[in-house]
């Protein structure tokens, strides 16, 4: 089960690394009163990092209340 896990992981990434290579592209990212441009594999990596963390904190969370 390990091993399989283990798997899925680095085929997720590897994955997640040829759609950021695929869209090498600079965009302009405006949020509340910034604006600023960023290459969009590293907006792409922000991204998942957040959601990647967020889905720690709430499975963490779940876990402490159980």
């Amino acid at each position: 089960m390990v091993k399989a896990k283990l798997i899925l992981i680095v085929v997720l990434i590897v994955l997640i690394l040829i759609f950021v290579v695929q869209n090498i592209e600079i965009v302009s990212i405006n949020f509340l009163f910034w604006s600023f441009n960023i290459q969009r594999p590293l907006l792409l990596l922000i991204t998942v990092c957040i959601g990647f963390l967020l889905g720690v904190f709430v499975t963490l969370s779940t876990k402490k209340h159980k």
